[in-house]
């Protein structure tokens, strides 16, 4: 099964994102801040990565520079997640090769088609199990 490592101090946001990932079939593990999610990282390899910019304990931007010039990760696809709309973060995004998604009540809506265009997800098995009997 594919994996997302949501990164966030919003711990409503990052779990409500988690849930509605499990619900398309990926394990999702959440960590509230950057150490926890390099910790994470030193142990598992998720198939995708969703970081906020603005952390209490740093810049996830800065934890993205670490994690593209690390080779045992730097393939990983990142989706950065912030209220922030200023020129330069949405550029370091595009430099960093990752997808910029703006914080905002719609905020699925534009990150789920995102995912699936980064990993292949497949549905849990409950899930296919009920479209396979709508199809009969």
């Amino acid at each position: 099964m594919k994996s997302i490592l949501i990164v966030d101090d919003d711990a409503q946001l990052a779990e409500s994102l988690a849930t509605r990932c499990r619900g398309i079939g990926l394990t999702a593990v959440t960590a509230k801040n950057l150490f926890t999610a390099l910790a994470i990282l030193e142990n598992s390899r998720p198939d995708l990565l969703c970081v906020d910019v603005h952390l209490p304990t740093g810049n996830g931007l800065n934890m993205c520079d670490l994690l593209v010039a690390d080779p045992r990760v730097s393939h990983i696809p990142i989706i950065v997640l912030t209220g922030c709309r200023k020129p330069q973060t949405i550029q370091r995004c595009r430099d960093l090769r990752a997808h910029y998604v703006h914080k905002s009540p719609s905020l699925w809506d534009r990150v789920e088609p995102i995912i699936r265009q980064l990993i292949e997800v497949t549905p849990p098995v409950s899930q296919r199990s009920r479209r396979q009997a709508q199809l009969t």
